[in-house]
């Protein structure tokens, strides 16, 4: 079996683009089975204003 791998290299080529294949496949997969919905606020209603939102304090207080 070594031997014959060694003999083709190609097939090294090939494993390592299925291999790329598969995960990008993968990684579409689960990106869309966890998309996130986004929800549109409605006509009569408003989010709270960035003027009300309060600030955090400072992190490392002197």
């Amino acid at each position: 079996m070594r031997k014959w791998l060694y003999d083709r290299p190609w097939i090294w080529v090939v494993l390592f683009l299925a291999t790329l294949i598969g995960a990008s496949l993968v990684t579409v997969i689960i990106a869309e089975v966890n998309k996130p919905e986004i929800v549109k606020p409605k006509a009569g209603r408003r989010g709270a204003a960035t003027s009300s939102l309060v600030a955090p304090g400072p992190m490392f207080p002197a």
